[in-house]
């Protein structure tokens, strides 16, 4: 199974090419995790970057601090063994 996973900046938003690689993803019915990094800075918005993606599900992570490493790893497993 293929799946994609898209690091978006939560200070900056999406942009362009990562909102096409979101587009042919859900084209082709790929599961796909939009990564919302930087969450721990002045500025970032978690709400800017689910508003730009639509339906895809967004999961918050600070690289810095280590917030949302868990539910990140947590969620690729899910999506790496479908069946467990």
């Amino acid at each position: 199974m293929h799946a994609g996973i898209i690091v978006a900046d939560a200070v900056r938003g999406m942009i362009t090419f990562e909102k096409r690689i979101l587009t042919e993803l859900t084209t082709h019915n790929m599961p796909c995790i939009i990564i919302a990094t930087k969450i721990d800075l002045p500025g970032a918005s978690i709400d800017r970057v689910k508003r730009d993606s639509g339906d895809a599900s967004v999961l918050p992570f600070a690289a810095q601090t280590g917030e949302g490493a868990d539910e990140l790893l947590d969620k690729i497993a899910a999506i790496a063994n479908p069946m467990t």
